[in-house]
């Protein structure tokens, strides 16, 4: 499974981080669509190849760092299909079940193939797709819609950079962005998870950096496993 552009990396962007930087939008109150009378704010997680001048590292105690946010618990989500290997479907649901069998809740349902799929359309529906971001750098982007009377999120979407390859290291060797490893960190932020930046936690799932061929954040450490706790119960 490889999915995206064919590009020559040089030694520098082969050896580059992810870098996570949220942003939240104005809070606006539906009339119509999935979701009237709700009050809800639109935040986004966009994470960089290289991280941005004058980037903070936050410190955080515990390993774990949380939103204040959780999931509305037994969504689905949909993979959009069009010109990706049907076995990605099956990494991103690995990377769900992860985090699902950290708790008793169960957080999440499945991952389907659906080709009508879009990122960033407030439509009621979980969306995965990979496309062409439009800003350089960008590896991949978690949107997400909170209620903000209830703190629970009630929508999120996910692309995925196609400037870069994606791909599983067992098939494509450690030139690809792993799709699973980098999908388990984006679910965590879908789930209620920050980014964190103290290098002596650099080994969790949540770490805002990621290289090519990573598969470290396929699992948790215990660190990731305390902070999901925290949001869904053990």
């Amino acid at each position: 499974m490889k999915i995206g552009k064919n590009i020559s990396l040089s030694l520098s962007l082969a050896i580059a981080a992810v870098f996570a930087f949220p942003s939240a939008g104005n809070a606006v109150t539906l009339s119509t669509g999935p979701y009237p009378g709700k009050n809800l704010q639109k935040v986004e997680v966009v994470h960089y190849a290289n991280a941005k001048p004058g980037a903070a590292t936050t410190k955080t105690g515990g390993g774990y760092k949380l939103t204040g946010y959780k999931l509305g618990l037994g969504g689905n989500c949909y993979l959009n299909t069009s010109g990706v290997d049907e076995g990605a479907v099956s990494k991103f649901q690995a990377a769900v079940d992860t985090w699902d069998a950290a708790t008793s809740a169960e957080i999440f349902g499945s991952v389907t193939s659906d080709s009508d799929a879009v990122y960033g359309d407030l439509d009621g529906k979980n969306s995965i797709v990979f496309d062409r971001y439009p800003t350089d750098g960008v590896i991949a982007v978690t949107a997400y819609w909170v209620d903000r009377s209830t703190r629970i999120v009630v929508e999120f979407d996910m692309m995925y950079n196609t400037y870069y390859q994606w791909g599983t290291v067992e098939s494509n060797g450690t030139g690809v962005m792993d799709i699973q490893n980098i999908a388990t960190h984006e679910f965590g932020h879908a789930f209620g998870l920050s980014d964190i930046y103290s290098s002596a936690y650099s080994h969790v799932t949540m770490y805002g950096y990621s290289n090519f061929g990573d598969i470290a954040k396929r699992t948790l450490d215990p660190q990731d496993v305390l902070g999901i706790q925290k949001i869904y119960g053990k």
